[in-house]
Parts: structure tokens; C-alpha cells; sequence
């Protein structure tokens, strides 16, 4: 409480900026993944019992190459109406630190989760590993576009006779795609921004063995009295202390192998050695263009309890359009690669190529 009744930022004019839990109350955490050996520091979860997530109680020696630990992402309830991919996924942590701000005015103002799982990817081709960053770099995309960015809801017409079928994303990316070289280890970071009123994840990729890779993905919850909806919330509250946390905790994770998985890394890098670090160009005009749409049609969500017959509570259509601007510009991280390259043989992918996925609707 008095950590956040006295910082300064909070009660500035203009972005708010909630504060979350002091990382000098850091402490380690160790997860031994069939001998690959994860550590970072977290603070400890922090938030009402009710928004609260967290496993600390799970194991800490996993058995990755255990298939029936894994679940399978199309039955799992919170997926399994968009996830179309093959992969099967493993949790190994789970943690939130809630966010809050002016204490009596605000109060909660959004979290920050963690989700750290291994992922195992079946049916790869004869010859094909994870420890190519060029076929990591092809499975994480192609895992993105079968899974979160197969993520559509139904939009709305503005004829409310007009039952034409509406198909609306809920993330636009991926965005800041790039290479980052953590504790020397190299990892492959992307974010996606929320356009309705769901929480952005940020997410880095390592490969764990030929068929296995970790994901470390944060979420990014944003909440205030100004609007339940995306674009009223990154108006109006600051990503730094979300950020700011999200950054500490992953500069102090270290993943050692096991010296047989390391001696199976050099050896398919020594028969790559050509593999290329290879970077997503980003989502097409197209995908920029309804992303704005989608926003924009979504801005008036929750910011009046009662509204005026006739009256549009709607963001400007430029404000939105500017926002998306700003967001798909790049934010190099410290420790990226900068020898990372774009290749014509690695383009954006299916999603939203010509606009063909969706109906525009109005």
C-alpha cells in the first residue's frame, strides 16, 4: 500500500501508471525440464484471491518427453474453438502480480501473468530440428497463425437489419518481432496486440531439443474506469510497469542443457551452418487497415453505463488509426541480434494476405 501511495508516476496527469510489486522481493525459482535446468526470480503472486494465478505448488522436475502430461491445445476449453495446430503443450509455471493504482480512486488497474510451458511439435520432417533457428523460426509462426491469430469473434453491423456475417480478429501481429540474446542464450521474442478488450501476450521462444520448444509468455491485462475495451485502455494507462516487471523477471532467467541435448545443438548448427536468424516482415497494409477497423468499431465499449439514443461514444476513426501506427513501430529490446535478416522464402504467411479470411463487414 505504501509502495503505491507514494510513487510519484502515479499521480501524474495524463497515462496512468499503476504499480505493481517491488522486485527487490524477487526470489528464485528452479524447474529441471528432463535436465535442462530453468531458474529466474519473480516477486510472489500478488493480487485478491479471486484474479490470483499461480501454480506454485507444481513440480519442479518435469519429465518433458512424457506425452500423457501433455494437453492437447484443440480439447482445451479456453482454445479448442480456435486452435487449429497439431502441438501439444505442458504447463510448467504459472503467476500473476496485480497491478494497482490510486488507492480510493482506482484501486485494480490490470495484472501481469506468467506462463511458462514446453511445447512438443510432432511430425516435424526427417532431418528438421528446433535447434535451426530457421525451422524454430517457421514453427513459432506457424503456431502463432493456428492458434492465437486463428482467434475471431463475431463484430457487429451498423444496419442492425444487415445480417451479413461478420469474422473480426482478436490480436493484430505479430509485432517487434526480433532475436535477443538473454544470459547467452539466443531467443525469439513477438508480441500481439489485443483489439477488443482481451489481455496482449509477449512471448519468447528457445528451443529445449529437436522436437521441443519453451515458450515464456506474458500477459499483459489492462483495467480502468474509462472503458472496458482495448483501445481506451492503452490510451489511458501505461505499459512501462507492466513492461518494466516483465523485463526484470526475464533478465534473470538462465536455461543450462543437459551436455547431451548441447552437444545435439552444435551439431545441428555446425550442419546449418548457413541457418539464418530469420525475422517476421509483420502484418500486412490490409491486416494494419482492419485492425484499425476492428478497434475503432470496439471503442466505445464499456465507457458510458447509459447511452444517448443517436449519440456515437466511438473513438475519431484517425485517433485509432494513429494508435495502431505507433504500436507496429519497432522497440528493439536490449541484447537483440542484430545480424537477424528478412528472406523472401520467410514471408508474413496466409493470415490476412488479401483480406480474404474475414468479412469486413461495415
Amino acid at each position: 500500500m505504501l509502495q503505491t501511495l507514494f510513487s510519484s508516476k502515479l499521480w501524474w496527469k495524463g497515462l496512468k501508471h499503476p504499480v505493481g510489486p517491488s522486485f527487490s522481493q524477487a526470489y528464485l525459482r528452479e524447474k529441471d525440464l528432463s535436465g535442462n535446468f530453468l531458474s529466474f526470480e519473480a516477486p510472489s503472486p500478488r493480487g485478491d484471491a479471486n484474479l490470483v494465478a499461480s501454480d506454485e505448488g507444481n513440480p519442479d522436475i518435469i519429465d518433458i518427453e512424457d506425452l500423457d502430461k501433455y494437453c492437447d491445445l484443440k480439447n482445451l476449453l479456453a482454445t479448442k474453438d480456435y486452435y487449429q495446430g497439431n502441438a501439444l503443450r505442458r504447463q510448467v509455471f504459472t503467476s500473476s502480480w496485480q497491478m494497482n493504482g490510486r488507492p480510493m480512486m482506482d484501486g485494480y488497474m490490470g495484472d501481469l501473468r506468467l506462463s511458462v510451458s514446453v511445447r512438443q511439435i510432432p511430425n516435424l520432417a526427417v532431418g528438421d530440428s528446433l535447434f535451426n533457428p530457421e525451422i524454430l523460426a517457421r514453427e513459432v509462426r506457424k503456431e502463432a497463425e493456428l492458434g492465437s491469430l486463428n482467434d475471431f469473434h463475431n463484430g457487429y453491423n451498423e444496419d442492425e437489419w444487415d445480417f451479413t456475417n461478420t469474422c473480426w480478429p482478436h490480436y493484430l501481429g505479430p509485432l517487434n518481432w526480433q532475436w535477443q540474446q538473454i544470459n547467452n542464450r539466443i531467443w525469439l521474442y513477438f508480441e500481439l496486440q489485443s483489439l477488443r478488450d482481451l489481455a496482449s501476450p509477449f512471448t519468447w521462444y528457445i528451443a529445449l531439443s529437436d522436437q521441443h520448444f519453451l515458450e515464456c509468455q506474458f500477459f499483459i491485462t489492462k483495467s480502468s474506469n474509462v472503458g472496458g475495451n482495448s483501445y481506451c485502455e492503452e490510451t489511458n494507462i501505461a505499459s512501462d510497469p507492466y513492461t518494466k516487471l516483465m523485463h526484470q523477471i526475464m533478465s534473470t532467467l538462465t536455461l543450462t542443457r543437459t551436455s547431451e541435448m548441447s552437444a545435439r545443438e552444435q551439431q545441428v548448427l555446425s550442419e546449418n551452418q548457413n541457418a539464418r536468424l530469420l525475422l517476421h516482415p509483420g502484418p500486412s497494409p490490409e491486416q494494419l487497415a482492419f485492425a484499425a477497423h476492428v478497434m475503432w468499431k470496439w471503442s466505445n465499449r464499456g465507457t458510458h453505463y447509459e447511452e444517448v439514443e443517436g449519440v456515437d461514444y466511438r473513438a475519431n476513426k484517425e485517433d485509432v488509426a494513429e494508435l495502431i501506427k505507433q504500436r507496429i513501430k519497432p522497440n528493439p529490446l536490449p541484447g537483440r541480434i542484430e545480424s537477424a535478416v528478412f528472406a523472401e522464402d520467410f514471408p508474413a504467411g496466409w493470415m490476412f494476405a488479401d483480406g480474404s479470411r474475414f468479412e469486413r463487414g461495415n
